[in-house]
């Protein structure tokens, strides 16, 4: 796997945030007969919070597949049962999918009338980096090899490297734990401490700060 094509130049990357975050509460309005909005995007662990507007129009929040439901009685004989004037229904998406749902009232599974989807993604993992070696990088280098030991390396995983002047040749993922990357120092590189950063594919990332000097 190729991180950047051969002969590129890095730019100078700044150390990344991690970007593995805390569970989050998103909010669907129910109004007339919608939810707003029809399609939300959370991640796993993350809550959903449907929040009836002020009116009387009764309506339920029900899973097409039956694993989460506001009002399971609710029906048009049965509309005490149902989520009334500024009533709200919270669920925890722990499994990531697509979760259709329906207003048992006003709707009906597989999208019909008064329907909504929340759209739930894999948690993000953050990979980690224990050590970089070798510590030092010879200045005009051109075959150099690093070997990257860490954590939570994903197939498709990227490296960045920060300063100019140092060109990855090749990106190696040699298991979940360890990486090599070969690269080439210019002529013309900078004689300092280069920050290393791992990305995966879902966005987690990690920044060894001063991972290797070049000298």
């Amino acid at each position: 796997m190729l991180a950047l094509a051969a002969g590129l130049s890095l730019l100078v990357v700044a150390a990344a945030p991690d970007r593995v975050s805390a569970a989050t509460t998103k909010t669907v309005n129910i109004s007339g007969f919608s939810f707003s909005p029809a399609t939300i995007t959370i991640n796993v662990g993350d809550t959903v919070k449907w929040v009836h507007d002020a009116s009387a129009t009764p309506h339920s929040v029900t899973a097409d597949n039956g694993s989460f439901d506001s009002s399971p009685g609710c029906s048009f004989s049965n509309s005490s049962a149902c989520l009334g004037a500024n009533a709200t229904y919270s669920h925890a998406f722990n499994t990531a999918g697509s979760f259709r749902y329906y207003c048992h009232i006003h709707g009906a599974p597989g999208g019909m009338g008064m329907s909504g989807t929340v759209v739930v993604h894999a948690a993000v993992v953050k990979p980690t980096i224990t050590s970089v070696k070798p510590a030092t990088v010879m200045h005009g280098a051109t075959g150099a090899v690093l070997t990257v030991i860490g954590t939570n390396f994903k197939p498709g995983v990227k490296v960045k490297i920060s300063g100019t002047g140092i060109t990855i040749k090749a990106l190696t993922r040699v298991s979940a734990t360890k990486l090599t990357v070969k690269i080439a120092v210019a002529g013309t590189a900078a004689k300092t401490a280069r920050n290393l950063t791992v990305t995966n594919t879902d966005t987690g990332t990690v920044t060894k700060m001063a991972a290797f000097k070049v000298v």
